[in-house]
């Protein structure tokens, strides 16, 4: 008599198997979401160095750094001293040389009066990938990252700090340039008001929380003037925010401070 095979499974084998597939997908899902957000934050920390490096050679160029309002248009560019047709832009304007947006520049240096319709793009290297916008059309401006506006000084037609000025006091690597803000501003708008932190909006010196913040789980990426990027704690104390925004405080003497505010 031939013996009948059976080459299923029984439905126990069945249920443990799926068991323990559940089981592994619970213990890989975390570490694939940390790579994920690894691999985010560390293109946005490549987003605030190139803007960095860009802020750089134009102070290379002009030993400032542009103003957080700079004034540019036709005349301005041509160094006529009526500047009735120039107009307000904010500090990314006259870094798009630098960050090989040339047309794009040209585009808005070419206009004459500030109430003409200025072009208007989508930059992907002024969006942090764990912030992303709620839209993404060409003629977005969504941007997760403001400057310095005591670097970039305000209400003065273009004339921000120089790194000479920088290396005489508190010293370039210990004066933030750029950082963070969720959610997402505009680049091409304004703050007519007193600021510290601008491009588009700025972050001031009321507290780290109200002008900075990030999805990174509990650090703001930052970029120095010396362009090294760096992980702020959100919870630091805002004197310890105050000293890193200040290019001139007297206090920054105390590094252990500002030590224990950085993450690795």
């Amino acid at each position: 008599m031939k013996r009948r095979l059976n080459g299923g499974f029984t439905l126990i084998e069945l249920l443990v198997v799926i068991t323990i597939i559940g089981m592994l997908m619970a213990m890989l899902m975390p570490a694939v979401q940390a790579a994920r957000e690894a691999a985010r934050r560390a293109t946005c920390s490549s987003n605030l160095g190139q803007l960095a490096l860009a802020a750089q050679s134009y102070e290379a160029s002009w030993q400032k750094f542009p103003g957080s309002q700079v004034l540019i248009g036709k005349k301005v560019a041509a160094g006529a001293d009526d500047e009735e047709e120039a107009y307000n832009a904010s500090w990314l304007v006259p870094l798009f040389p630098h960050l090989g947006e040339n047309p794009l520049y040209k585009q808005w240096s070419d206009f004459e009066r500030e109430d003409e319709r200025k072009p208007r793009v989508l930059l992907d290297f002024m969006i942090c990938a764990s912030d992303p916008p709620l839209t993404t059309n060409r003629g977005d401006t969504w941007a997760n990252y403001r400057a310095n506006g005591r670097i970039f000084r305000e209400k003065n037609k273009g004339a921000g700090r120089s790194m000479d000025y920088l290396n005489a006091n508190d010293g370039a690597s210990k004066t933030l340039l750029f950082s963070e803000r969720t959610p997402n501003h505009r680049w091409d708008s304004l703050v007519h008001r007193k600021i510290t932190f601008s491009c588009a909006p700025s972050f001031g010196l009321d507290g780290l929380k109200d002008w900075l913040g990030s999805n990174h789980a509990g650090v703001v990426n930052a970029a120095f003037c010396d362009r090294h990027v760096r992980a702020i704690n959100e919870e630091i104390e805002n004197e310890v925010y105050h000293l890193l925004v200040n290019p001139d405080d007297i206090k920054y003497k105390n590094r252990k401070i500002l030590d224990d505010a950085m993450i690795q």
